[in-house]
């Protein structure tokens, strides 16, 4: 059965409870208080990559909830359904496409947190993931954490 209009906006408006809930932790690194539901793993490692199978994640969302308008489900949806699906299956990650520009931002990700670091004069931290404290199965990988303003993405 599609999801409507405002069960969209229902899951959008808890994503976006859940990240401020998030950003209202203690600033300094020693003092650092993360909620139950974060896990200290680093992105983008395999650890991560089990951590993320079969879980709607808040980068997908989209695709998640994504209808035509004549209600009826969109490919996109189609297709994240059968990609968690085989991913719960096999215990597998399915793999993506990565262009030569993803490559390139995934290289320099540091030296430009660097340089954002030295510009705004703040710590970044960088982020694992955090389940869903009340949807099973989803999650968030926020991009990096910083002590005084919040989320960076």
């Amino acid at each position: 059965m599609p999801m409507r209009s405002r069960e969209r906006r229902q899951l959008y408006a808890v994503w976006r409870a859940m990240i401020k809930r998030c950003t209202v932790m203690s600033c300094r690194r020693i003092a650092l208080k993360y909620p139950e539901n974060y896990l200290d793993i680093q992105q983008n490692t395999p650890e991560w990559l089990i951590e993320r199978i079969g879980s709607v994640t808040a980068s997908r969302v989209k695709d998640a909830t994504a209808v035509l308008k004549s209600g009826k489900e969109s490919a996109a949806r189609a297709s994240y359904k059968l990609e968690l699906l085989s991913e719960i299956i096999t215990g597998r990650a399915v793999e993506h496409y990565v262009s030569q520009a993803m490559d390139f931002g995934t290289e320099n990700e540091p030296l430009a947190r660097g340089a954002y670091e030295i510009n705004q004069g703040v710590e970044v931290e960088r982020i694992g993931y955090i389940r869903h404290p009340s949807i099973p199965r989803s999650g968030a990988s926020p991009t990096d954490w910083w002590a005084t303003t919040g989320w960076s993405s």
